[in-house]
């Protein structure tokens, strides 16, 4: 049930297309900068947080990608899963404060265009999906996407709820 609502790790093929053509980033040498395994609470709105092993996907791609981490958490209410929440830090190599390069990105998450909105003080990249709406944000180095299902009654207050609450 869980690969239904996941963003097929949108970000990490996304990143490839980012650095433009023919360019490839490279986790640097040495050990990066993790994402907390505390950025996301253990519950946002209600919803049980509980982490999701990504990490065979990370390394697979990080000869190809502009993340240096990645963590994934699921959203549950009881035993649905309502939505999951991908929390990653950028390589040096990274442009997160050009809009280009945010655009860039949002452009990768669904098949339609992204649509830009302000949600409180945030801009938020939104982009409907398979049985699911993607709420993409950039804090400083980090990123999180949030992945909702259709079928969750509060979307838009969900994400409210994780823009304060998760915290890269």
């Amino acid at each position: 049930m869980i690969r239904r609502l996941l963003p097929p790790l949108a970000l990490l093929g996304a990143l490839v297309a980012c650095g433009g053509a023919g360019t490839i980033a490279v986790v640097p040498a040495g050990e990066p900068a993790r994402v907390s395994e505390a950025a996301v609470p253990k519950s946002v709105m209600g919803l049980a947080a509980a982490p999701v092993d990504v990490s065979s996907q990370l390394e697979q791609a990080s000869d190809r990608a502009f993340i240096s981490d990645l963590r994934m958490w699921s959203l549950r209410e009881g035993s649905l899963l309502r939505a999951t929440v991908e929390v990653g830090r950028f390589t040096p190599d990274a442009r997160p404060g050009s809009p280009r390069f945010r655009e860039a990105m949002a452009a990768q998450l669904g098949s339609a265009q992204p649509r830009l909105r302000r949600i409180d003080d945030q801009l938020v990249y939104v982009a409907p999906g398979n049985a699911q709406t993607l709420f993409l944000w950039f804090r400083g180095v980090n990123f999180v996407l949030l992945g909702v299902s259709t079928e969750y009654p509060a979307p838009r207050a969900l994400v409210r709820a994780a823009i304060k609450e998760v915290t890269p």
